[in-house]
């Protein structure tokens, strides 16, 4: 075996890794992100009849069939990423115990991984977040108490979701006026100095849209948030919408003739957008979104569909989606969906092929999952949360952050086993 040039001769004999069918630009993207290596990885990009990539130190740049290339080059994407040995995602940063962390998802993930990637890479103004599926509104909260000045903890603002339940009568707001997960409990970040956050907020129910604005006006946050009467999707159109309670974070998308609409009446409707339909109207196709959160219920995937042009430019720095066994990523073959099912995998995938690398969200630490990183357990149908970057600050930060809570299971592992 002949290696891609002479300054590389010692390093195919320390590391010479098979990547049959890998997803050679995913892996190339992680080994460059990979915070504890500190340097660039040599990587010849082969044809078909020759499988090795090969793995060292170089400088900033690195050597390509005998031509030198820029670090963030990328090659030619390939599938079957089972297929990819042990060794190979070891180098490529992954995490070796990703899926026992991965088993004890519960959807409810936390959101440390946003104050260390804020840090990461100072932004200009104006920082903007699209947040799709916004209900009771404590990602926004923490969104602007992260890029502004301001500080509202989320004890307050579940103290006046509960005021306004119990003035309009909401039963369930008031009861589940925290969260579902708890929301009203994350600590504020850090002092700081980030200004100009700005939050378009997407929300499908009318309820819910009408508690959302009764909370930023509450707190002056009304120059900061737009709350839109808008659905996001991968279509633009009007959808047909059942009733929904406020607080209710069951709201979906229906249409006329679908088994909910036959067993309730469904007499309101909601304009739905593309996201990159509402970035051309709002102006911001070219200026590009800091971070764009997706949670709605199961059509997750047509969000994503509808911001494939965006994600192709690369004009979000963050995106945030959640997996669950609902809507069109049901796991079920009666379900009327399931034809039109997306897998997990594929979706990962796809965002890849655009530049992105994908971490799942556990509750204090994240799993890196693109290209070599993936295995076949990751496959779920539960509730879960990815985040997906391109920038690499932003990946290199998520690795990072990953292999110090490899570290401190580890060592937690190694207590327990000692005692």
């Amino acid at each position: 075996m002949q290696a891609c040039c002479s300054s590389l001769a010692i390093i195919v004999v320390v590391m010479t890794i098979d990547v049959n069918m890998a997803d050679r630009s995913q892996l190339e993207t992680q080994l460059n992100a990979l915070p504890q290596l500190r340097v660039d990885i040599a990587k010849r990009i082969l044809d078909r009849r020759d499988q090795h990539l090969f793995a060292g130190r170089t400088d900033m740049f690195k050597r390509v069939q005998g031509h030198t290339a820029e670090v963030l080059e990328r090659g030619a994407v390939a599938r079957r990423l089972h297929t990819i040995p042990r060794a190979a995602r070891q180098a490529a940063g992954c995490v070796p115990d990703a899926v026992p962390v991965v088993k004890k998802l519960d959807g409810c993930p936390g959101s440390f991984w946003q104050e260390a990637v804020a840090a990461a890479l100072p932004r200009a103004e104006p920082v903007i977040f699209l947040n799709v599926g916004s209900n009771k509104g404590y990602s926004l909260l923490e969104f602007l108490n992260l890029w502004t000045q301001q500080s509202i903890t989320g004890r307050h603002w579940k103290r006046e979701i509960a005021r306004y339940a119990k003035a309009h009568s909401f039963g369930m707001l008031r009861t589940y006026a925290c969260g579902n997960c708890r929301d009203c409990e994350r600590t504020l970040p850090a002092l700081h100095q980030r200004y100009g956050g700005v939050v378009h907020a997407f929300e499908l129910a009318p309820s819910n849209r009408k508690l959302l604005r009764h909370l930023l006006e509450n707190f002056n946050l009304s120059h900061s948030a737009t709350v839109h009467d808008l659905a996001a999707s991968n279509t633009t159109r009007q959808y047909t919408i059942g009733h929904v309670s406020a607080g209710d974070e069951q709201s979906r998308l229906h249409t006329p003739g679908d088994a909910f609409c036959r067993r309730r009446r469904c007499e309101q409707t909601v304009q739905a957008i593309t996201i990159d339909d509402f970035l051309r109207r709002q102006g911001l196709a070219n200026q590009g979104v800091y971070h764009v959160a997706i949670d709605t219920e199961g059509y997750e995937p047509l969000v994503l569909d509808g911001m494939r042009e965006t994600l192709r430019r690369k004009r979000v720095a963050i995106v945030e989606f959640e997996v669950s066994h609902k809507g069109y990523w049901t796991p079920y073959r009666r379900d009327p969906l399931f034809a039109e099912a997306r897998r997990v995998n594929s979706t990962v995938a796809w965002l890849g092929d655009a530049g992105y690398t994908c971490f799942w969200q556990a509750n204090e630490s994240v799993v890196p999952m693109s290209g070599s990183c993936w295995r076949r357990q990751f496959e779920i149908r539960r509730w879960s949360n990815i985040v997906c970057a391109h920038e690499l600050p932003i990946v290199r930060t998520l690795f990072r952050l990953a292999h110090e809570a490899r570290e401190v299971r580890s060592a937690s592992n190694a207590a327990v086993i000692g005692t």
